[in-house]
């Protein structure tokens, strides 16, 4: 037989004192209680790494609403800038500005 077997059926055999019950029940207590200990680390852990991660969420956020409202002056501004370019190229095209009769008279 396998020494595992023989101990199993020997421990079956012999009586286990009440100090070795309450020898192995206190173990069973501490590895639960480590168990316990670790998960709650590993909680806290946790828990104060999604802190860290929202807060960074948010100042991107934050950030990106700045960006978004840069672009829209930027975008305001250059249709401005289109506007006018487009209105003084119109007046030019018109003759407004520009004595072109007047030069091709010159040049003649």
């Amino acid at each position: 037989m396998c020494l595992k077997v023989q101990r199993r059926q020997q421990d079956q055999q012999q009586p286990v004192s009440p100090v070795a019950q309450r020898a192995a029940s206190i173990e069973g207590i501490q590895a639960r209680m480590a168990r316990t200990n670790l998960q709650q680390g590993l909680h806290t852990t946790a828990c104060n790494r999604t802190e860290e991660l929202a807060a960074q969420l948010s100042a991107a956020r934050n950030e990106l609403e700045d960006l978004y409202q840069e672009r829209d002056q930027l975008r305001s501004e250059h249709t401005k800038l289109v506007d006018e370019v487009h209105q003084k190229a119109t007046h030019l095209a018109s003759g407004g500005g520009v004595r072109a009769v007047g030069l091709h008279d010159r040049l003649g």
